[in-house]
């Protein structure tokens, strides 16, 4: 579990608005439950904050069968994050999607894979697999990409990231769920305090805030 400050959003409802949304949606996986409290340490009031669920392999959050050991059969969940570098968590890179990690590592797209116990196999399995899904997508290929992942979650995704102009859409935050022996779903919308025209290429009133200068390649 999570105390979020929601830090960045002062009305403290971006986030539950986007989850409530995404649950009655009815495709994503995985959407984070929440409660708001009232937070005390000692007996000092430090303000109001959420109760969330983190978002991890677990059976009433994304399931996977984690004892499954052939790299091809596994489930897998992964995060895009910019920052993924910076932890010790087993990640990989796509060409092409995002910037260079040799030239602006900052601005280059991890994919982290959160599962436990990852061995070598999986992340060439896993990479492989992104980098068709990657191909499909800038190719505007519908049956290629419907081929490789599942077509209405995908759509949702889009339509919360749009509608929540939320600036980390494809950079950080953002998840997917390759089912064990199956496809890729977008899940578990996170990170909105960004969001709704607060922030960065969000803040403007026209265009998708997917294809801002450092969005869902995509999704673009």
């Amino acid at each position: 579990w999570v105390l979020n400050s929601n830090k960045f959003d002062l009305s403290g409802l971006r986030n539950k608005v986007v989850w409530d949304f995404a649950e009655r949606m009815g495709t994503m996986t995985y959407v984070t439950e929440c409660t708001w409290v009232q937070l005390y340490i000692n007996n000092e009031y430090r303000g109001m904050y959420m109760l969330t669920e983190l978002v991890e392999i677990a059976n009433e959050r994304v399931n996977i069968d984690e004892t499954i050991t052939k790299s091809e059969d596994k489930g897998y969940l992964l995060e895009i994050d910019f920052r993924g570098n910076y932890e010790d968590t087993p990640y990989f890179y796509i060409n092409g999607y995002g910037k260079s990690p040799t030239t602006d590592l900052h601005s280059a797209r991890e994919f982290v894979i959160k599962n436990d116990d990852v061995t070598d196999e999986d992340v060439a399995y896993i990479k492989s697999y992104i980098e068709k899904c990657h191909a499909a997508f800038m190719s505007g290929n519908k049956e290629a990409i419907e081929e490789l992942v599942d077509l209405p979650s995908l759509i949702d995704m889009y339509i919360l990231e749009e509608l929540g102009k939320d600036v980390d859409v494809g950079a950080a935050s953002f998840f997917l769920h390759k089912k064990e022996g199956g496809k890729p779903y977008f899940t578990a919308p996170w990170d909105f305090d960004f969001g709704f025209g607060t922030y960065g290429p969000g803040t403007s009133t026209w265009g998708l805030v997917s294809e801002g200068n450092d969005g869902c390649d995509w999704f673009a």
